[in-house]
């Protein structure tokens, strides 16, 4: 009958893209986080000496610092995610020894995490949509507000791609037993 021409990737084909993925990903992350610490020390350092020294204002920079802190809050919750070293407490863990029930139940919570990472990222893309239309700017820099929205949606898009990440890890481990 009719033969379908299948486009396939091969499973270490798209672990080595992923992987490539993974840690330009990280790398980007490292990066942003450092140079947003420094930074938020500079301009605390430049808050404190001109008030405190100099007796002057510097007006609207005192937003800067927690905008900052913003920023490297959630990359830095995408790159733990990413390297699964969150904080998790386990107390199932305690009174079931049962080695398949742990393997379904983490595929449960991935599932759960994906959903809501995925329902999160869409709220923060809808957020972004909402402070462009009507041009929402911060009172003191007058900094366009979609830019902290933008970054609430990469870090949850980021974790929602980690956590699907970890759902096929643990599909693949229940799959091996």
């Amino acid at each position: 009958m009719f033969q379908q021409e299948v486009f396939t990737i091969e499973a270490k084909d798209a672990k080595n893209f992923f992987g490539k993925l993974d840690r330009n990903v990280s790398a980007f992350i490292e990066h942003i986080s450092a140079i947003s610490v420094i930074a938020l020390f500079l301009i605390i350092l430049i808050l404190v000496l001109c008030r405190y020294v100099l007796r002057i204002s510097v007006g609207g920079l005192a937003e800067l610092p927690m905008f900052l802190l913003w920023l490297n809050i959630w990359m830095a919750a995408a790159y733990s995610e990413g390297k699964k070293e969150h904080i998790a407490l386990d107390f199932v863990g305690l009174f079931v020894k049962n080695r398949k029930f742990h393997q379904i139940k983490n595929i449960l919570l991935s599932i759960i995490a994906v959903a809501a990472m995925g329902f999160f990222s869409y709220c923060a893309f809808l957020e972004i949509l909402n402070t462009l239309a009507r041009n929402s700017m911060s009172p003191g820099l007058r900094m366009p507000l979609w830019w902290l929205y933008a970054c609430v949606f990469f870090s949850s898009v980021m974790m929602t791609l980690y956590n699907l990440r970890w759902l096929c890890v643990a599909v693949k481990e229940v799959r091996k037993t």
